[in-house]
């Protein structure tokens, strides 16, 4: 999901129409550097039961003490999201060969693990005449695919964060989808005709605005037939497919460039046992997980975008939250929860010293294109010390063209952080990292705060 897990922290009371950042001096700490992700006070995994059959989400302290949040038997979580105030997930069950049949509904619980509540609606969650195939969170929406079984099953739909306001935006039917941030990627299946007869016109990848607008298709692939999730990241997606329709052990994994139509692809002769997952691509590679039965062979690649020099990187990688930027794959390992970077040839791997680095919230988390942040300090600012250390990045980790000006009220200096160019739709992170006070004495914490553009 490419979806940076930013746990619950202490919460400052934030002003009404700007952000204050109460920040004390003290002695220069060691914190993430640029680029790297930052592991707070608690992480949140799903992780199966102990006779695998199950999955449930946990919370995890940062000793690796695992509290469960769910313990429902019927619960089995395949997806979940960490987005403002709540763990947004998905309870899943597929049967038959190729999953058809999907069971499960789409609930929100606090960090905690209060106020469980279910956001989707329709039938009993474990009538499998009705479900939810796949499920994203972004520009503060959810989006989710339905099975109705009233003859318009599949089809995209939009609802705000707490369920309501649903909307449908999709025509075509589909299994999964994806977005980097601003569009929703997602593969037309074929469609049902009766009498085991299916319709396949105009199947193939598709993207399409949050609001359903301006749909195109942008790849043709007329055997798709999906296996896992549509994965979109650095400009590439991954979707797995059956390479034959009269082989069902054989199927292909498809790298594909949304900017000039690359494609690189990957054939596995052994379906029931191999999954790929798309890392991210960075300077002419990209790099993927491949799971498989052969034990020495499962790992973390990378292959030249022309599909040549295949090559395995690192075959101890046990991973989520992973990301490729600046010569780094960043990962969370899922033994101990801890984050790590390793080069992009897979040596120097390391623990991230992320001592320091807490998250702010705002009480208006969705702002306007125009937004200007104020960061009041109790001291006065070395001017100097802020160049390059307050910014903010998009969805994608890139950083925005901003001003930041420094002015003193009452004695005590603020930071207003205003964009260059007013800031397309979206999410977005402003940082603030080492600066210093006048008398070069650096602040206690590292600090980030995420916000939404409408």
């Amino acid at each position: 999901m490419g979806i940076l897990r930013i746990s619950r922290v202490n919460t400052l009371l934030l002003g009404i129409t700007m952000m204050a950042i109460l920040l004390c001096w003290s002695s220069q700490v060691q914190a993430a550097q640029s680029g790297d992700y930052a592991e707070l006070k608690w992480s949140y995994k799903v992780e199966h039961s102990s006779d695998y059959s199950i999955y449930r989400l946990f919370k995890v302290s940062p000793e690796g003490i695992q509290t469960e949040l769910t313990s429902d038997n019927k619960e089995n979580i395949v997806k979940f999201y960490e987005y403002g105030n709540y763990i947004y997930f998905l309870t899943s069950q597929r049967s038959g060969m190729m999953g058809e049949v999907f069971t499960g509904s789409i609930y929100r619980i606090k960090f905690d693990g209060t106020g469980k509540e279910r956001i989707d609606s329709g039938k009993d969650q474990y009538d499998q005449d009705n479900g939810i195939a796949d499920f994203i969170i972004f520009n503060n929406s959810i989006y989710y695919i339905p099975r109705t079984n009233d003859g318009n099953d599949f089809k995209i739909w939009k609802s705000e964060l707490d369920g309501s306001n649903k909307v449908q935006i999709g025509q075509d039917r589909t299994f999964s989808m994806a977005s980097d941030g601003q569009k929703i990627y997602y593969v037309k299946e074929a469609a049902p005709l009766g009498n085991n007869k299916w319709d396949s016109t105009g199947v193939g990848l598709y993207c399409m605005n949050s609001d359903g607008s301006n749909r195109l298709k942008i790849d043709d692939n007329t055997n798709a037939s999906n296996k896992g999730d549509v994965i979109v990241r650095d400009g590439w997606y991954q979707q797995n497919t059956r390479e034959d329709s009269d082989e069902i052990f054989n199927f292909k994994v498809r790298f594909h460039n949304l900017e000039n139509n690359k494609e690189v692809s990957l054939i596995s002769n052994s379906y029931w046992d191999d999954w790929y997952s798309l890392i991210g691509a960075y300077d002419g590679w990209i790099y993927y997980y491949w799971n498989t039965s052969i034990s020495e062979q499962t790992g973390l690649y990378r292959i030249q975008e022309n599909g040549s020099n295949n090559t395995l990187i690192s075959s101890n990688f046990k991973a989520y939250d992973e990301s490729v930027s600046n010569g780094w794959i960043y990962y969370r390992d899922s033994d101990n929860n801890k984050w790590y970077k390793m080069k992009v040839d897979g040596t120097d791997n390391q623990v991230i010293d992320t001592t320091g680095v807490i998250e702010m919230k705002t009480a208006q988390p969705i702002v306007t294109p125009s937004k200007i942040w104020t960061i009041k300090l109790n001291g006065l600012v070395n001017e100097a010390s802020i160049n390059d250390k307050v910014y903010v990045t998009d969805s994608q980790g890139n950083i925005q063209p901003t001003t930041n000006t420094v002015s003193t009220v009452n004695g005590l200096s603020q930071i207003k952080v205003n964009s260059t160019n007013t800031y397309a739709p979206g999410d977005y992170i402003l940082w603030v990292k080492n600066i210093k006070s006048i008398k070069e004495v650096g602040i206690k914490k590292q600090v980030f705060m995420k916000f939404t553009v409408k």
